[in-house]
């Protein structure tokens, strides 16, 4: 874990060095890249797939930089941190294309990185999802993929956990926050907009926590 976030830390330098205009959109969704599906219940021993892409992009890049932040209260089923009731074990970030019509963005001598984190404070989990790799131009009408996420939900289970084999509520109503950083090849890094239309992904029918967290916000949290 040291050695990731020490790359984590070098990668984001690279992220904020420069400024530039909103380009491109991100969007998180459930088992899909187009149309976003915002909602899922999770209620089984199950895997549960998010998706992570973005449309727009026209200028040549270099890696990206997303981050889902996930709340309020994660209970144990939802603690995929290494120290969590999961454990970085149960899930799965994979820097593949979900589909030929949604294919994945990148470059080549791609370097992916991801780290899981619990906030013990505002008791959210986030999972920063870091990408790099030589100069890429896209389509701007494409939509690309940028990661996948599995939730392995094999030990999870409804309500209090019975056992010290088990994770307990998985059916809690969680939001899935996301925001990114596009790396351009000229040395910006532009923030990735929300897709027009879309809304906040979340399990189980989520909660709205009164503040909406924002890029500003989830930098703090690599400090």
């Amino acid at each position: 874990m040291k050695v990731t976030r020490i790359l984590l830390t070098s990668l984001m330098v690279v992220a904020i060095a420069g400024a530039a205009h909103a380009q491109g959109s991100v969007r998180l969704s459930w088992n899909n890249c187009d149309p976003q599906i915002s909602d899922m219940t999770t209620n089984a021993p199950v895997n549960y797939l998010q998706v992570v892409s973005a449309l727009g992009l026209s200028a040549p890049n270099i890696g990206y930089d997303v981050c889902i932040v996930i709340g309020p209260n994660v209970p144990d089923a939802w603690r995929f941190d290494d120290l969590g009731c999961e454990t970085g074990s149960q899930i799965f970030v994979d820097p593949s294309a979900l589909s030929k019509g949604c294919p994945v963005l990148k470059g080549a001598s791609s370097l992916p990185v991801s780290n899981v984190n619990y906030d013990g404070a505002t008791k959210n989990e986030s999972i920063r999802m870091v990408m790099a790799y030589d100069p890429f131009s896209p389509l701007p009408g494409t939509r690309y993929t940028l990661f996948q996420i599995t939730y392995k939900m094999q030990f999870a289970v409804v309500g209090p956990s019975p056992d010290i084999d088990h994770c307990g509520h998985e059916e809690a109503p969680l939001f899935f926050d996301i925001t990114g950083k596009i790396n351009q090849q000229d040395g910006n890094a532009a923030p990735l907009g929300n897709t027009p239309g879309d809304v906040r992904v979340t399990a189980n029918g989520g909660p709205v926590p009164a503040q909406v967290s924002t890029w500003g916000r989830l930098k703090g949290l690599y400090r």
